[in-house]
């Protein structure tokens, strides 16, 4: 997936959300490689894209500087899914390059956990993570997210690399869908460890959750949802609770037309404490 947006200058900024190639051992597993979206959790990997999604943005905690959630990686793993007793069961292991920490402008706390994929961690240390889920009866699936690294912080002034410190996630999360119906969680924490002797001694800690629930009207194309989250960040100007309303049109099930409208509730001030209004049209390919 190819990003290409304007900036301020007027310039193209080219990203690379994710190239990643899969091998198909057998019917239970997957190999695959590269800049991949990262398995852990449930919306980054099956949910965010514009076309799927049931809102036009994300449910705060998921954005790529300062959330919770790993969005990519670069590295390799395996996936799969396999019949467990009358259930069934899916799976995903990863190793990867895994985030980095970003620190103010003093340089002197970290501001957030940089999730997109890299070619290197300043720590040359490996994440290993990964998700199970399980759908125990039809329509329902149950899942347990979890990844483990170090990570290092890179002193603004000098630029050194200092000694590592840890990184953790885990996660759970649900999805019932029957129907036109579509009810589903999720709840993720990450957390970086302390370091008396670096330049940014506290660690910290980031929970997100959110509920979601979408009703696809009968014998039509309308679709309203409604979303609850509440994410938390240990510096309060980053905090935020949120209830959204929205109504999608879907014209295809590839193509929808999309209004919705926050109500969010942060640091009075700040951008958090703002309502916002969305309107979007997506098309998937």
């Amino acid at each position: 997936e190819l990003e290409i947006q304007v900036n301020a200058d007027g310039e193209a900024d080219f990203g690379l959300e994710y190239a990643n190639m899969n091998f198909f051992v057998n019917d239970y597993i997957t190999v695959f490689g590269g800049k991949f979206l990262s398995p852990v959790g449930f919306f980054i990997q099956n949910l965010h894209p514009a076309w799927i999604n049931k809102f036009p943005s994300k449910p705060p905690g998921f954005e790529e500087e300062g959330g919770v959630a790993p969005v990519s990686d670069v590295g390799m793993g395996i996936r799969g899914g396999f019949p467990i007793g009358g259930a069934k069961a899916n799976y995903a292991l990863y190793v990867g390059n895994g985030p980095r920490l970003e620190l103010n402008e003093a340089g002197d706390e970290i501001e957030f956990v940089l999730a997109t994929g890299a070619v290197a961690n300043p720590s040359n240390r490996k994440l290993i993570g990964g998700r199970f889920g399980i759908l125990p009866i039809p329509h329902l699936e149950v899942g347990v997210s979890a990844a483990t690294s170090k990570l290092a912080v890179v002193d603004n002034v000098t630029g050194d690399v200092e000694p590592s410190r840890s990184y953790d996630v885990a996660g759970v999360d649900f999805a019932y869908k029957r129907n036109a119906f579509d009810l589903r969680g999720e709840s993720i924490r990450s957390k970086v460890g302390a370091l008396a002797s670096s330049v940014a001694p506290e660690g910290g800690t980031w929970k997100t959750w959110y509920v979601q629930a979408a009703y696809r009207i009968q014998n039509s194309k309308w679709e309203p949802a409604l979303r609850f989250a509440d994410f938390t960040s240990p510096h309060e100007d980053q905090s935020l609770k949120q209830e959204a309303v929205g109504v999608d049109y879907w014209f295809q099930p590839n193509i929808v037309a999309k209004i919705s409208y926050e109500f969010n509730s942060g640091l009075v001030g700040t951008a958090n404490d703002a309502d916002r209004l969305f309107l979007q049209f997506a098309y998937g390919f």
